[in-house]
């Protein structure tokens, strides 16, 4: 708990231009839902699933340090990675562990959002523990709007925004970015959406069993972010890339094409005429080299004809010459217009959805358990994120670094897009020394 106030602290304190509406790290007790009073109080589990078909969460540490925040001359075994790290200074994340399973959790935002002028954030890390890698199931957090019933968390409860990895075999294996929509939020006039809205574009996501900070970005001019470890894979618009509003322009179905547009861009040269006699020769003529056979006969055979050959003196079809068509103007196409059902005042609010936004949780089905959440953090700051992100990357370096074989970083290496860097490299030299 103290690590909980520790960065809550920091990021309200030294980035006081911003608001931290959540923030958790898991790095409390052991006992998460039996013996932990206040995370327990914190964080609800929905009772709608029972029995087999509910999942079990459980505290997961892989051997990480929680913070990076020892001074020079302390007397710490986990100073640097691969070293053992005291218990009481293990990082945590809340992991799935039952297969076949549902899971149903949230927690209360320390203060409620609404998306009107402000930016969102919402950063999290999944690590995929599956012995055989994650064959189906999700790894997404969704945001809640207010007076939803923790208790009865599930597929069917109303949310504003969907993000995070989901995999089901190697057809799908992307992360959602879903909206729950309506248009009437931006006036206060209703909780619960209308519609829930897919991105249309398959944003990726990693499939590795190492440490991944997913972060969605989202800002009042309808604009979105996603990267994944604080780098960019993504972005654009909120109109342009779901299908929410009608399109803001039309075809106009009344048009007609005028009945002076040429379309040809060539055409025949009216200067250029046929030859006088050219054409007169046909095509085919008998071969003269065939004679009747002897034994044909015209009472029974019919009247005999000499095959046809192609006339050596056949000039072929006449055809002018073409010349470029001065009024060419194109294909035409009919024009567009302004759509009547689009509404400038709609559009504005494309984003402002969360009227306000009270509950984070993880609504889920997992086929292969053994997926773990850490680190997640809901703020309307820039800052606030990159902040918290370093804190994040600097437990993701030591996990790396701390792999037992050079296979391992070099697995994780093909998969980057820009290569490893300069102190990766160096790792892996080491690493093979030590080895041979």
């Amino acid at each position: 708990m103290l690590f909980l106030l520790f960065v809550t602290m920091l990021l309200l304190v030294k980035y006081v231009s911003g608001t931290v509406y959540f923030v958790e790290t898991f790095d409390n007790e052991k006992s998460l839902l039996e013996n932990n009073k206040a995370m327990k109080k914190r964080w609800v589990e929905s009772n709608v699933h029972t029995g087999e078909e509910k999942g079990e969460w459980i505290l997961n540490s892989h051997g990480t340090p929680k913070r990076f925040d020892i001074e020079v001359d302390a007397m710490a075994s986990y100073r640097f990675p691969g070293e053992q790290v005291p218990e009481e200074n293990l990082d945590y994340g809340l992991k799935t562990s039952t297969n076949f399973s549902y899971y149903g959790i949230s927690a209360k935002l320390d203060k409620p959002f609404y998306s009107h002028g402000k930016s969102l954030y919402i950063q999290f890390a999944v690590r995929l523990e599956q012995t055989d890698g994650m064959d189906c199931g999700g790894a997404y957090l969704k945001l809640f709007p207010a007076k939803i019933d923790q208790k009865k968390l599930d597929g069917k409860t109303p949310y504003i925004f969907m993000f995070g990895p989901d995999i089901c075999g190697a057809g799908k294996q992307f992360t959602q970015f879903i909206l729950g929509y309506d248009k009437l939020k931006h006036e206060r006039k209703k909780v619960a959406p209308n519609k829930y809205v897919h991105l249309r574009k398959k944003l990726h996501c990693e499939t590795d069993k190492l440490t991944h900070l997913y972060t969605l970005i989202i800002k009042p001019d309808n604009t979105y972010e996603y990267k994944v470890d604080n780098s960019r894979v993504d972005g654009g618009y909120l109109e342009e890339d779901f299908d929410i509003l009608p399109k803001e322009k039309i075809i106009d179905t009344n048009a007609k094409k005028p009945n002076d547009w040429e379309e040809d861009s060539m055409l025949p040269d009216p200067n250029h005429v046929m030859p006088p006699g050219y054409g007169e020769e046909p095509k085919f003529i008998p071969d003269p080299s065939k004679t009747k056979p002897v034994m044909w006969n015209d009472a029974e055979d019919g009247e005999w004809e000499p095959p046809l050959i192609i006339n050596p003196s056949w000039q072929g079809d006449w055809e002018p010459k073409m010349i470029r068509n001065p009024n060419y103007k194109g294909s035409w196409t009919p024009p567009y217009v302004s759509n009547p059902e689009y509404d400038a005042n709609e559009a504005e609010f494309v984003y402002d959805q969360c009227n306000p936004c009270e509950y984070v949780g993880l609504d889920l089905w997992q086929v292969d358990a053994g997926t773990v959440f850490d680190d997640i953090l809901i703020t309307d700051s820039e800052s606030d994120a990159e902040s918290f992100a370093h804190l994040v990357l600097e437990k993701k370096a030591w996990e790396l670094v701390s792999n037992k074989t050079v296979d391992d970083i070099l697995d994780y290496d093909e998969q980057e897009e820009q290569g490893p860097g300069e102190g990766q490299e160096q790792i892996k030299e080491d690493l093979i020394e030590e080895e041979v």
